[in-house]
């Protein structure tokens, strides 16, 4: 049978976006004066498609003698953390592949940023007059964010708006925190913005 062989010894993903799919290059040579017909064989392990799904184009195609394939291979990471997955490429109609590929990646939460300064400052207000800011927000990554705002003080006299959403990649939207003074004096809170997928 034709030699194949992987031209790198791993495809390493480094961070990728959960259920967002993400593709690299597997260069496969055919070290024989023979053309090989190789198969990217499918993930066929239940336990390892919950952790991500791998799927290569093309799957299958022919190797001149001592030339090259390339073939781009998707991870799409299904649940959160480390991963390492093996790829199986052989000769069409060999009993057992040629070589086992390692894939590795990291899959991570959405990527959401506070644009507004860190704090709110109200200043100085007039009793029973309704007065609001903002805190603008905004998701860099390529994954829907879902968000939700609270206010660390249980019973606190600001109230936000809306305080849970959804934010498309790209978008940015504002968050609205307002406050209706009933007596004289000094209040502070602390505004904790919690994102789906990501760690705290």
């Amino acid at each position: 049978l034709p030699a194949l062989v992987a031209v790198e010894p791993e495809l390493a993903y480094g961070d990728v976006f959960r259920h967002n799919p993400t593709e690299r290059t597997l260069v496969i040579r055919n070290d024989s004066p023979l053309p090989a017909e190789f198969e990217v064989l499918e993930q066929r392990d239940a336990d390892q498609r919950s952790i991500a799904l791998l799927e290569a184009t093309p799957r299958r195609a022919i190797i001149r003698p001592h030339g090259t394939a390339s073939v781009a291979v998707t991870v799409t990471a299904a649940r959160l953390g480390p991963l390492s997955l093996p790829l199986y490429v052989g000769v069409v109609g060999a009993a057992e592949p040629s070589f086992t590929m390692d894939v590795s990646a990291t899959a991570v939460g959405p990527t959401v940023e506070i644009e507004s300064g860190p704090i709110l400052d109200f200043g100085k207000t007039t009793l029973l007059k309704e007065v609001a800011m903002c805190a603008a927000m905004g998701n860099s990554s390529p994954i829907v964010a879902e968000d939700r705002a609270l206010l660390k003080r249980h019973a606190s006299p600001f109230v936000v708006s809306e305080p849970r959403g959804l934010l498309k990649p790209g978008e940015r939207r504002e968050l609205a925190v307002s406050i209706c003074l009933e007596e004289v004096g000094t209040v502070h809170d602390e505004l904790q913005i919690e994102v789906r997928d990501v760690p705290d």
